[in-house]
């Protein structure tokens, strides 16, 4: 399941914060949804929804690395500065060919063992869909 969701921030109350982000995916504002839970959650964190991507790295070589984050740009510049997965290391410089965005960990972990049983003519294929 691909799902978007914005960056909320919050100068107010955090109920607000809770009412805009169950607003965006339909949900009424009575009792505590899951959104709610999650909101508190973000408001710890610095204010930021994180999204899980899954995603596909084209390395050098010709090669595919899977994996996924919660931040794609601090992911990719560890793996260009050779600290990001054993994998990729002296593969550089990297591709993003690919990447699907997830609502929490869980979907994400279980995306990315779907695609890394996939074979490497699947992933191309999977790739070319994409674009």
């Amino acid at each position: 399941m691909r799902m978007s969701i914005p960056y909320f921030t919050s100068t107010g109350d955090n109920f607000d914060l809770i009412r805009a982000a169950n607003s965006v995916i339909g949900l009424s504002c009575r009792g505590v949804s899951p959104i709610g839970r999650l909101c508190r959650k973000i408001i710890s964190i610095g204010q930021r929804i994180l999204n899980w991507i899954v995603y596909i790295l084209g390395c050098a070589d010709g090669t595919l690395y899977t994996g996924i984050t919660n931040d794609l740009d601090r992911r990719i510049s560890e793996h260009e500065a050779g600290r990001g997965a054993k994998f990729t290391r002296g593969r550089g410089p990297f591709q993003l060919v690919y990447h699907e965005i997830c609502e929490s960990r869980g979907p994400a972990s279980k995306r990315e063992i779907e695609i890394k049983l996939l074979n490497r003519e699947q992933k191309l294929r999977l790739i070319s869909k994409d674009q």
